[in-house]
């Protein structure tokens, strides 16, 4: 089952392991209890959206859990967001763009690849790679925050 929605509560108890004493976290998501383990990867007002699967009568998330975990209603300096204390969206010049564009052009590959897969090209390889570096500029603005959905929508 899919879990959607703004952390609610995080709820915390002790437990005894091999290693000594440690902390088990739950967070309430829409009334339903998620258990996250030892990490405490989300706070109170974050994003949460994961397959959740019942185990041991409690929700735990699956490997497909989302990132980023924003806050609702945190504010950088610059009008936007912060995630984790990074501006978002993100600058032209932040440093972590260069792993957006390389995401994005993996992306980029992989979706002309399956399109490739079930449809003829229609132009050379250097119309396939402009395709391809068009998809990824896409993929990269779009993950940074620099196009928001309805630039989205327009292309």
């Amino acid at each position: 089952m899919k879990i959607e929605g703004v952390v609610e509560n995080i709820l915390t108890r002790s437990v005894n392991t091999k290693n000594g004493p440690g902390t088990v976290y739950t967070a309430i998501v829409n009334g339903e209890e998620v258990d996250l383990g030892f990490k405490k990867e989300y706070e109170v007002g974050a994003l949460f959206s994961a397959e959740c699967e019942k185990k041991y009568g409690k929700w735990k998330p699956g490997a497909s859990v989302s990132a980023p975990h924003v806050k609702y209603g945190a504010t950088s300096g610059a009008g936007g967001r912060t995630h984790m204390g990074k501006p978002f969206p993100l600058p032209s010049e932040h440093g972590d763009n260069s792993i957006i564009r390389q995401n994005s052009l993996t992306n980029a590959n992989a979706t002309i690849s399956a399109y490739l897969s079930v449809a003829k090209p229609a132009g050379d390889l250097n119309d396939t790679v402009q395709d391809v570096l068009k998809i990824a500029r896409l993929y990269a603005e779009f993950s940074s925050g620099r196009m928001n959905d309805e630039e989205l929508s327009e292309e």
